[in-house]
């Protein structure tokens, strides 16, 4: 949308992602959160304004 305001939230702790591989490397394995990750306003560090509860990934050859 071009009158919209960007919004830019940098994590509090960094992402943690988890999978279980059956094989190296990864063939599309799906990773997952370690913990929910809290979003910040940068101007704002120590405010949360969202949080991460999910974030399904998978890597390696989909």
């Amino acid at each position: 949308m071009p009158d919209s305001e960007h919004v830019v939230l940098h994590p509090k702790k960094p992402m943690v992602l988890h999978a279980n591989l059956a094989q190296w490397p990864a063939r599309g394995e799906e990773y997952r959160l370690e913990q929910p990750v809290e979003l910040v306003d940068p101007a704002h560090p120590n405010t949360v304004v969202a949080t991460l509860e999910r974030f399904p990934a998978k890597r390696g050859a989909l």
